[in-house]
């Protein structure tokens, strides 16, 4: 599998930010790229990309991160990236039980990507992007705890606890799954330790779905988004153990975390991983999978597509097969 990487930051090895890098991995192969120590050497907006379709995964991190506000301590953060096919645009979340900060940093997927972050009465701050893997970090808190992020082009987002306050907690990176990738159901556990003693699960619906929710059979509390009221939250304290969240509606997504005395956990326990939602529309009737809309000849046909997330092409056959990425309508 031939890999190539495009560096946003100076490596160890001596990579240059911008300029393409190639590796060849056998399977089951890993290969590590670590930022330099001294310099830019962070690797925010590093680009990585298998040849020939082939399927690769990636996990970044830091050693020993701070995350501010000023501290003395520090903690490993390790995440699985996340694939940019499945970024988003609409981002609803809330900070995390007993940090004194969370901070969340976005990136995007394309240039001129304007980012709008909402808090308490309305846009608290505008971004704009300038080219792909741009990214912007800030403080979770600004926005009140309560945010909601729209994009005109998909990004992802990440929350970092912050570091240990009061003696609770310290650094954990979770990369947030975009409002619409939502699952009906996610079978999760906790990690407890002696120090890492108190969890919780934070989750995030439209808030007609939360009186369908169900945490280990059990109704949940919601509270709407203070910044948009379309959605809502949980935020929920759990014991140490397995869970399970499933709903008869349209779906949840949610993270689990827990804290210690300097110490944390947390990860994304309910996503889907399914390509970016689509609709198709033939002179303005929807067409899913398996309809039928009928059109006489000689109307005009007019199709139009609106997607969430990344569209590689959209492609008219002469042959009738209206092709998209992951999908194939025949249209009569």
């Amino acid at each position: 599998t031939v890999v190539d990487i495009v560096p946003h930051g100076h490596t160890m090895n001596g990579f240059r930010p911008g300029v393409t890098q190639t590796v060849t991995l056998q399977q089951g192969q890993a290969y590590q790229l670590r930022g330099s120590q001294t310099g830019s050497g962070d690797l925010t907006g590093t680009r990585i990309t298998a040849r020939d379709g082939k399927k690769l995964a990636v996990y970044s991190g830091h050693f020993c991160a701070y995350v501010r506000p000023e501290c003395t301590s520090c903690d490993h953060i390790f995440d699985q990236s996340l694939p940019i096919e499945y970024w988003g645009r609409k981002f609803s979340l809330r900070g995390t039980e007993s940090m004194v900060e969370d901070r969340i940093k976005v990136m995007s997927m394309e240039d001129s990507c304007v980012v709008t972050f909402y808090g308490s009465g309305g846009p608290r701050n505008v971004v704009t992007l300038d080219s792909a893997g741009d990214w912007f970090e800030g403080s979770l808190n600004h926005y009140g705890w309560d945010c909601y992020v729209e994009s005109s082009a998909p990004i992802s987002l990440c929350l970092f606890m912050g570091s240990s306050g009061n003696g609770q907690g310290d650094p954990s990176l979770i990369n947030i799954p975009p409002i619409d990738h939502t699952v009906t159901e996610a079978i999760f556990a906790t990690y407890s330790t002696p120090y890492t003693n108190t969890h919780f699960v934070n989750i995030m619906a439209k808030a007609s779905e939360m009186p369908l929710i169900r945490l280990d059979g059990n109704p949940i509390t919601s509270h709407p988004n203070s910044t948009n009221t379309e959605y809502a939250y949980a935020r929920v304290p759990i014991a140490a153990g397995q869970h399970a969240l499933t709903t008869s509606g349209e779906g949840f997504v949610a993270y689990a975390y827990g804290v210690g005395s300097h110490e944390s956990y947390g990860y994304a326990v309910g996503m889907s991983l399914a390509a970016a939602w689509q609709t198709l529309l033939v002179n303005g009737h929807t067409v899913d999978s398996g309809a039928v809309v009928d059109v006489c000849y000689p109307d005009t046909v007019t199709l139009s597509v609106s997607s969430i997330g990344e569209v590689d092409s959209v492609l008219w056959y002469r042959d009738r097969l209206f092709k998209g990425r992951g999908m194939a309508y025949m249209v009569d």
